[in-house]
């Protein structure tokens, strides 16, 4: 696989689930030194492009649920880390383990 480019969360800051996942997201990023990109779906300019990251790569829905997490590559590619509540320890194991370091 090739090389990480950014951690995106998709979120919403009156959600206090999504609050957690962006300080894990932040965790992450420092930890694995790769960027950050928050797309907050109630911001007119970046609510589509929300919608378009969660129906392509993650649990999709009409009213999809969000917090939800991916890393995207330096190629293209897209992996869902994780959809709604998650913890700082799962979130990396995942990570760990789309990016054979588990």
């Amino acid at each position: 696989m090739t090389k990480s480019k950014a951690i995106v969360v998709v979120h919403s800051k009156w959600c206090p689930f999504c609050r957690t996942a962006v300080k894990i997201a932040g965790t992450l990023r420092r930890e694995f030194e790769i960027a950050l990109k928050l797309l907050d779906i109630d911001v007119r300019e970046v609510e589509r492009e929300a919608d378009i990251y969660v129906k392509r790569h993650g649990d999709w829905s009409e009213n999809y649920v969000i917090p939800q997490l991916f890393i995207e590559f330096e190629d293209g590619t897209v992996q869902h880390l994780f959809t709604g509540i998650s913890d700082v320890k799962a979130a990396r194991a995942k990570l760990k383990t789309i990016l054979n370091l588990a």
